[in-house]
């Protein structure tokens, strides 16, 4: 009698031999299901990872090219004129008047000014006997900004000038006043790349609108030039060129120094001119 076919064994109870291609193709079939879900997840991991890292490089993109650059500005002045007496340490007449007209002119944005009224002033320090002119030339701005004039730094104190204008915050003006001679230390001190076509204090340099007087004493009798020098924070790259300029300014970088005039006509009053005049 031959059995019902919902009774008849299965092949392997008769031990029926496969071939050596279908063992072979039944392992790989139960390795290719053992493999699946981890190839699955290596690849949803790796997709994962590609996203996060395309996600980063994005950001960090947009956030370089949105992300301000850090500058701060420091604006360099000869102190007003002196008197014809050489034994007076203090201002002439003209260079009070030439104090004020740089206090009302430093309210407002100009070509010399362009981010607005300084909020750092800086003089040389008087010594003991000798010229208060640094200091006086800026007396009347500190009044009207209500600003103190930081004047502890002797003259050729190059070390401790540098110091202190290190510690400028990004967006901030530096209203430097000081003897013509020593200047030009100031710029190439800073480090400024073309330090060397401002070696030394030009000899003129009268207004459009008004000559020096021909009294004044001195070989140089340039009190209307401005020197800039526009500084800018030091990143990485800045860092390693800030090595090469050892000495330099700490945690900056100088820019060219560009020339400006005031465009003083010899009185307080009236409008400011030239390179002071008013832009905004």
């Amino acid at each position: 009698m031959f059995a019902p076919l919902h009774q008849l064994p299965d092949d392997d109870e008769y031990n029926i031999p496969r071939s050596p291609s279908e063992a072979e193709e039944e392992e790989e079939e139960g390795n290719a299901k053992r493999f699946l879900p981890c190839l699955t997840k290596v690849t949803l991991l790796g997709t994962l990872f590609l996203v996060l890292l395309m996600s980063v490089l994005l950001v960090g993109d947009i956030s370089s090219r949105s992300s301000p650059i850090c500058q701060a500005e420091v604006i360099i002045v000869r102190h007003g004129e002196k008197p014809a007496d050489s034994s007076d340490n203090g201002l002439s007449m003209v260079g009070h008047a030439r104090a004020v007209y740089i206090s009302n002119c430093s309210l407002h944005v100009s070509r010399i000014l362009d981010r607005g009224p300084p909020n750092r002033l800086v003089a040389a320090r008087t010594e003991p006997g000798k010229s208060s002119r640094a200091f006086d030339t800026l007396l009347p701005l500190s009044e009207q900004l209500g600003l103190p004039v930081e004047s502890s730094i002797g003259k050729k104190d190059m070390s401790s000038l540098l110091l202190l204008l290190s510690s400028l915050s990004c967006g901030d003006t530096a209203l430097v006043s000081w003897h013509h001679e020593l200047i030009p230390d100031i710029v190439r001190s800073l480090g400024a790349p073309n330090a060397e076509d401002f070696a030394a204090w030009p000899d003129q340099c009268p207004s459009e609108s008004w000559p020096e007087p021909s009294w004044l004493p001195g070989n140089s009798v340039c009190y209307d030039e401005v020197w800039k020098v526009r500084i800018t924070a030091a990143g990485k790259t800045a860092g390693r060129r800030k090595k090469k300029l050892k000495g330099k300014l700490r945690g900056w970088y100088a820019g060219n120094v560009e020339r400006f005039q005031q465009g003083f006509a010899g009185v307080a009053g009236g409008r400011c001119r030239q390179d002071f005049q008013r832009i905004s």
